[in-house]
Parts: C-alpha cells; sequence; structure tokens
C-alpha cells in the first residue's frame, strides 16, 4: 500500500511558482465523512491507475491551514469591517505564510508525484470539514473531490465494539447523519463526485468507470475491489440487534432520507 511520499528533498526552493500554479492544478482528493467509508481501499484503487498518486491522509493540508486562513480572514475581515462572502480570504486580509505554505505543499506533492511516475497527486481525510474543504476549493479551482459514503449500519457492524451501549451509538448516529448532510451540500458541484462504497465493491463494473470518467483516469486494478469484496468473514462482524437498527434508523432519519438510504437492515 502506498505511503507517505518522499518530499523532504523535493521541496521547492521558491514557493512563488506555486501559487501561480494553484488556478490550474488538478490534484486530487478524498474525503472520507464517517468512519469505514472506504478510503483505506481508494488509496491504492487510485495509484494502481498509475496517473494518480494518493499518498497517505493529510490534515494539515485539507485542514489546518485552510483554517488558518479562514479564520485569520474572517478576524482581519472583522477587524477591518470588510466582510467577504468569498470561501476564499482575500489576500490582503491574512498572513502571506499561510498561503505561501500552502501553495509550498501543493508544490512539494507535484514534484514528488512526478518523480515518481505519476503526472498528478492527491491526498484524502477522513473527515469532511465543509468550511476548510470550500477554502481548498476555492485555492484549488480545478481539483477533484471524491467524497466516500457508506451504510450507516455497515460502518458500525465493523466497529460495534467501540459503543459501548445504546448512548454511545446513537451518538455515533448523530455524528453520521451530521456528517453525511454536510458532504451531501456539496454533492452537486461539477468538481465533486459522491461514492458509495457499497456500490463500489458490490457493482464495479458501474461504478469504477464512473469514477475514472470524472477522475480523468484510464483504468485502476478491480483486483484491489475483488480482495475486499472477498475479505473479511461474516463471522468477524459484530451483528446489530433489532432495538439497535430501529436507534440507528431514528437518530440519522436526516442523513439517511438525503443519501437516499433506507433505514438500517441486518447489513446482508
Amino acid at each position: 500500500m502506498p505511503g507517505a511520499m518522499p518530499m523532504a528533498s523535493w521541496m521547492p526552493e521558491n514557493s512563488t511558482d506555486w501559487l501561480q500554479e494553484l488556478p490550474t492544478a488538478e490534484p486530487v482528493f478524498v474525503w472520507s465523512p464517517t468512519p469505514g467509508c472506504g478510503l483505506s481501499l481508494m488509496q491504492p484503487l487510485l495509484c494502481s491507475s498509475r496517473e494518480v498518486y494518493l499518498a497517505d491522509a493529510d490534515p494539515f493540508l485539507l485542514h489546518d491551514l485552510p483554517r488558518s486562513m479562514r479564520l485569520r480572514g474572517q478576524q482581519a475581515g472583522a477587524d477591518a469591517a470588510t466582510a467577504d462572502s468569498s470561501p476564499v480570504p482575500r489576500s490582503e486580509l491574512y498572513s502571506t505564510a499561510l498561503i505561501r505554505g500552502f501553495a509550498h505543499l501543493c508544490g512539494a506533492y507535484a514534484e514528488s508525484a512526478h518523480r515518481a511516475g505519476f503526472r498528478r497527486w492527491g491526498t484524502g481525510l477522513p473527515v469532511f470539514p465543509s468550511q476548510e474543504a470550500a477554502v481548498v476549493r476555492g485555492l484549488l479551482p480545478r481539483s477533484k473531490h471524491v467524497v466516500l459514503l457508506r451504510r450507516i449500519e455497515d460502518a458500525v457492524r465493523e466497529r460495534r465494539t467501540d459503543y459501548a451501549d445504546e448512548s454511545a451509538l446513537r451518538t455515533a448516529a448523530l455524528e453520521w447523519s451530521d456528517a453525511v448532510v454536510r458532504a451531501l451540500e456539496v454533492a452537486d458541484l461539477p468538481t465533486v463526485h459522491v461514492v458509495r462504497f457499497e456500490d463500489l465493491v458490490e457493482s464495479p463494473d458501474r461504478e469504477v468507470p464512473r469514477l475514472c470518467e470524472f477522475l480523468r483516469i484510464a483504468s485502476v486494478d478491480l483486483g484491489l475491489i475483488d480482495d475486499v469484496r472477498h475479505g473479511a468473514p461474516e463471522a468477524f462482524r459484530h451483528e446489530l440487534t433489532p432495538s439497535e437498527r430501529e436507534l440507528l434508523s431514528a437518530a440519522a432519519k436526516s442523513g439517511l432520507e438525503l443519501a437516499g438510504y433506507g433505514p438500517a437492515t441486518d447489513g446482508r
């Protein structure tokens, strides 16, 4: 499985050029709003294209830096009484170190991917911070964003031991629903593609061509999906009781309806 790209020796000496490259760069970002959505599958799958190198999750690039830009811009905007509705703070409202740092990292990823034989780069995040994602889309308008979803019952069944009681299970359901609702708010954008993990695994002949067309890549290794489909047996999963499924369906109702999922089932 791909790991972190060895970027240290390739860091650009000057990020000025990468500031100019941001509007035309075409990185790929994979967002996994809830646990168990398939980020660990998407990483080797995209790398198998030999076109996109999807590196390990990078919260600094996709969350920390964009959040700092956003908050810095909001504070400066409030101080100057010049609020801006754009998701990207105006350059005069925040330290140039933030935007240059962002461009510097993008340049390092691009150079590293190129040296490894890939024409594009990408990374992901096992959450979906909607405001930070908006900043990233604004700074990289030609970037592609894949949002992963998964049936709540499947995600919970694989991590059932994490939830000690019904209260914890209800909290997990509410968090799942909130994350899905926020993620689907951007589903209609032309640079966003939503992938349901279960559809990708159960119907790869239909879902993979859609994904490849969206990302403009030729193909990926379908064998990686076969490995997941024939992976851990049901015996290693924790079944949900009828009352637990009813609890999930009630607590996550808004997210289930918006995503087009029915009530939680036994996952079979």
